[in-house]
């Protein structure tokens, strides 16, 4: 599945609200 850079923005902004060290995990996990 392709996740275009759109989506991955609005999982990391998601994920900041949260907690900023899961953001950087996903971005990590989806750019490898």
């Amino acid at each position: 599945e392709v996740v275009d850079d759109e989506t991955v923005l609005g999982l990391i902004l998601l994920r900041q609200r949260q907690d900023i060290s899961l953001a950087l995990v996903d971005y990590c996990i989806l750019h490898k």
